[in-house]
């Protein structure tokens, strides 16, 4: 049938369908190309030979890009990694997986193999591919991945691998030219260009899930119960709207089901159905017309704004002009100001009235000078008294601190003695005094203090230097103290490791003991399985089985258990697969005879529903139309072997069942291998006759009587009773033993004799159908019990679990030992070290005259603190002291600078107010002596300065 006799399948074949798929250099695969029958593949071997890691290689992970969930049982991690990676010694791995869909014929349907497509729909068919490419570095241990959508195929269009090397990325993109290449940071943009091409932008994703969910191999666990609740969710959604809209119109459907003769109900329901989408079409509609006149609304704004903006540019443009030809009249207005003003400074009058000014402002300053002068000296003299009281105080603080300083000096030699320390504090320095006046007293000369700091600084120095060594006898102690404590901790942890080794090794010894008890009931358990089970099994050719181990009963199988049983197990197996032959070579046979039986009693049946035999037909006869047999019998004279002979001839020619016409005898072909001629010597019809009735227009007479029975005769046609005959340029010769179809008595006597050999045939076979079925039942007992002995053979996990006890207490007992050994070795150390320890101590303490207890360092530590802190409050004093004295002799230089400051200032009044008399005095005569052009100058100026201010 041709592809336009079936138009169903071809639109079926416009769908994207599997077409074929590859995997290079991935996983154990080179560069393997699988090839689908119509979207269709199956993967058939051994188990572990890689089927369902080539699945889950392609499907549904190309179609995803999602690696987690990569396997069926979604709990694989790192799976790309481990195809990669594992078992090879590439530094740098790339590898690619392929899948390639096509439509529109390119293959014939499956489904019905008479469906062909022709050469031009093959050459238009339409290709699409999508694929993974996949990188690999093992030094650091990551995977990146790229992926791919193209019209071009592998190894027709492309080669994914170039002189045994897959692509990279960069070579991938320049092969496929403007097809995408998506990194992996892009497959959100892979998954949708897949579904976009593959299945037209449809949400995929619950389908999707569905795949997951019955590819899980647990999916069998609750499968009447979850799967109905997969395929329920892998339903596309239906629409909300939709469903509500619908559900009025169908509600009043479900009414007029229940009145099937209520016609014009119906209709009026399927009316509102119409109206309910007419009312929500024209709903779009207006919301549409609606949408389209706001923007046409818009674009009116937009146009009227942009009016109004021109507009407003236009004027702005003459606003600018105008703006800059004002600019330009301002300019020239302030160049005229500046040389007005500059003019008028020049002028005689404006250069005499200034001199007026300057010296009326110095005459004004000159008054105030004398003001402040005044002042001053009123202001000095006030503090005078303030000043003498000061250096008094002064005097008296400076008394006071230094008295502090001499206790606290004599408090930390005191403190130094008690210490045994070699520096001692020094003296406080004398104060000097020289009077200033009859009741005031300056100090003569300055503190040095400097001393007394050295002195105290050697002095913490000294107890720094002896703290030093206390710290150094304290490490000593703490080193002796700690070593100590190492001492007791290592000598608990050898007691706690001798007693661990003596519990390991018990423990070893119990386990051990435990092997060769489990060991030795399995060598016994073997031995009687042996004696007791399988040497009392057959073959079945009757040969014993499981001889290595038919010992006698004082001996034991000697070797290791794990060899001795799997030479069981091969040897038993070996009978189990003689047993399991005899069981499929006895099925077959009851096969064989079951159909052996059939067939003898359909034959039976058959020839019990005949009247009388089937005649001969060969390959090119037609059978059901009564061909020459059934017309004629032998005449009576003839015997037996010439009516074989005759038959046999009829028979080999065709003549016996072809069919008999006006024309002749013609095959079912409509070729006329003979016809009624000129009558011949020695016809056919002397040795046969026709039977009554059954020619009554004579045309097989005729035909009889054309036809000779002499080989020697020239006629056309030739039927011999010695089996030979010839039809035209046929000739040939047959033979049979005796005549069974020409006569109702010979083919009554042959059907009869048929009935006997098929009863014969029938009991034959029913009887092979009962040995057969007796055969068959021993052969599965045999199965059955070498079965249940193979199953039977002793175990070795208990052994096995014995001895991975005894080597779990070994090693358990090792690392006793071992840590026996290492506590010991510590505690020796310790000991070692603890008495160099208290030899340095002791040492250490007499060189430095220092105690060795605890109590005495912390005391004596304390002590050299409280030095320590004496001697920095005792610099602070000396400071204070310092500072004391210096403040009073700057008390004393501040009331004699005041005093110095009330002589300057009267001095200085004196002269300011000799001053001020005599330029007042020149200003008056100026005053009198200029005119008024001055003032009108300086106003000119003035109204000149404004209007420049104002350009």
């Amino acid at each position: 049938m041709s592809t336009t006799d079936a138009p169903a399948d071809r639109s079926a074949s416009t769908r994207w369908r599997l077409h074929r798929a590859g995997i290079v250099n991935v996983y154990q695969y080179e560069n393997e190309v699988l090839d689908f029958a119509g979207g269709r593949l199956l993967l058939r071997g051994v188990n572990g030979s890689g089927k369902s890691t080539a699945m889950n290689m392609l499907l549904p992970f190309l179609l995803t890009a999602r690696v987690r969930g990569i396997d069926a049982a979604g709990e694989q991690t790192g799976v790309l990694k481990s195809w990669m990676l594992s078992g090879r010694d590439e530094a740098q791995p790339v590898g690619y997986l392929w899948l390639e869909f096509a439509r529109a014929g390119d293959v014939a349907d499956p489904d019905d193999p008479a469906v062909t497509t022709s050469t031009d729909e093959r050459a238009a068919a339409e290709h699409l591919v999508i694929g993974c490419g996949i990188k690999a570095n093992r030094s650091t241990d990551n995977v990146t991945t790229w992926w791919f959508v193209t019209t071009r195929r592998p190894g027709i269009d492309i080669e994914l691998v170039e002189r045994g090397v897959p692509l990279s990325a960069d070579a991938l993109r320049s092969a496929l030219g403007v097809d995408p290449v998506f990194p992996e940071s892009r497959r959100g943009e892979y998954r949708r260009e897949v579904n976009r091409r593959l299945y037209g932008g449809a949400d995929t994703e619950s389908f999707l899930d569905l795949l997951n969910a019955v590819r899980s191999p647990r999916v069998g666990d609750r499968v009447d119960v979850d799967l109905p609740e997969y395929l329920v969710a892998a339903l596309p959604g239906l629409s909300e709207q939709a469903l509500t809209e619908a559900a009025r119109p169908l509600d009043d459907l479900d009414e007029h089901r229940r009145n099937v003769s209520d016609l014009d109900t119906t209709a009026a329901g399927l009316t509102a159905i119409e109206e309910v989408y007419r009312n929500y079409v024209h709903t779009e509609v207006e919301r549409e017309v609606v949408a389209a006149r706001e923007l046409l609304s818009a674009a009116d704004r937009a146009r009227r704004a942009e009016r109004a903006d021109a507009r407003a540019a236009t004027d702005a443009s003459v606003a600018e002009a105008a703006s800059l030809a004002e600019a330009d009249r301002v300019d020239s207005d302030i160049v005229r100001l500046t040389a007005e003003i500059t003019a008028l400074e020049k002028s005689p009058a404006y250069t005499e009235g200034q001199q007026l000014d300057d010296l009326r402002n110095h005459v004004t300053q000159l008054r105030s000078d004398v003001e402040v002068a005044e002042t001053r000296v009123a202001s000095l003299r006030d503090r005078l008294p303030d000043a003498a009281q000061a250096v008094r105080r002064q005097e008296q603080r400076t008394d006071d601190e230094h008295a502090r300083l001499v206790e606290e000096l004599a408090e930390l030699d005191g403190a130094a003695a008690a210490a045994a320390l070699t520096a001692r504090p020094p003296s406080a320095p004398a104060v000097a005094r020289r009077p200033a006046t009859d009741d005031l007293n300056s100090p003569d000369g300055e503190l040095d203090t400097a001393v007394v700091h050295a002195k105290l600084d050697a002095l913490a120095g000294s107890a720094g230097l002896r703290r030093a060594d206390l710290d150094e006898v304290r490490v000593h102690a703490a080193t002796v103290d700690r070593e100590a404590a190492e001492v007791r901790a290592a000598d608990a942890a050898a007691s706690v490791a001798e007693g661990n080794v003596h519990d390991a090794l018990s423990a070893f010894e119990q386990n051990r003991a435990a092997v060769d008890a489990e060991r030795n009931a399995w060598h016994d358990a073997v031995r009687s399985w042996a004696l007791d089970r399988a040497a009392s099994v057959t073959t079945p050719d009757d040969a014993p089985v499981v001889h290595s181990l038919a010992t006698p009963e004082t001996t034991r199988p000697v070797g290791d258990g794990a060899m001795i049983r799997q030479a069981l197990i091969a040897e038993v197996s070996a009978v189990v697969d003689v047993a399991q032959r005899g069981v499929v070579d006895a099925e077959h046979d009851l096969e064989r005879a079951r159909d052996a039986r059939a067939e003898a009693q359909a034959l039976v049946d058959d020839l019990a529903e005949r009247s009388e035999p089937d005649p001969p037909l060969l390959d090119w006869q037609r059978p059901g139309v009564p061909g020459l047999a059934d017309l004629v019998e032998f005449v009576d004279h003839l015997d037996a072997e010439q009516r074989a002979g005759l038959e046999a001839a009829l028979m080999a020619s065709g003549l016996l069942t072809a069919a008999v016409t006006g024309r002749g005898i013609t095959l079912h072909t409509g070729e006329l291998v003979a016809r009624p001629g000129r009558a011949v010597d020695a016809p056919l019809s002397e040795l046969l006759r026709v039977v009554e009735g059954s020619d009554p227009d004579g045309h097989v007479t005729a035909l009889l009587s054309s036809i000779s029975t002499d080989p020697e005769s020239d006629a056309p046609s030739v039927i011999s009773v010695d089996g030979s005959f010839r039809l035209g340029t046929l000739r040939g010769r047959h033979g049979r033993p005796t005549a069974e179809f020409v006569g109702a008595g010979a083919r009554r006597a042959r059907l009869e004799r048929q009935r006997s050999e098929a009863a014969v045939a029938l009991v034959d076979a029913e009887q092979r159908t009962v040995e057969s079925t007796e055969f068959l039942a021993a052969r599965r007992g045999d199965f059955l019990d070498v079965s249940a002995i193979r199953a039977d053979i002793p175990s070795l996990e208990p052994v096995d679990r014995a001895a991975a006890a005894a080597e779990a207490a070994q090693t358990q007992l090792d690392r006793a030992r071992d840590r026996l050994e290492v506590v010991r070795d510590m505690a020796e150390d310790a000991d070692r070290r603890l008495a160099a320890a208290s030899d340095e101590l002791q040492r250490i303490a007499r060189t430095l005259a220092l105690p060795t207890t605890r109590d005495q360092l912390d005391q004596l530590g304390r002590h050299l603190d409280a030095i320590v802190a004496s001697v920095r409050s005792t610099k602070q004093t000396v400071d204070t002291v310092h500072r004391s004295h210096g403040e009073w002799a700057s008390a004393v230089v501040r009331w004699r600078t005041t005093v110095a400051d009330v002589s300057d200032a009267e001095r200085r009044a004196a002269v300011s107010r000799s001053d001020h008399e005599a330029r007042s005095a020149r200003l008056a005569t100026l005053e009198d002596t200029l005119g008024l052009a001055y003032h009108e100058v300086v106003e000119t100026i003035e109204v000149s300065r404004t209007d420049l201010d104002a350009a």
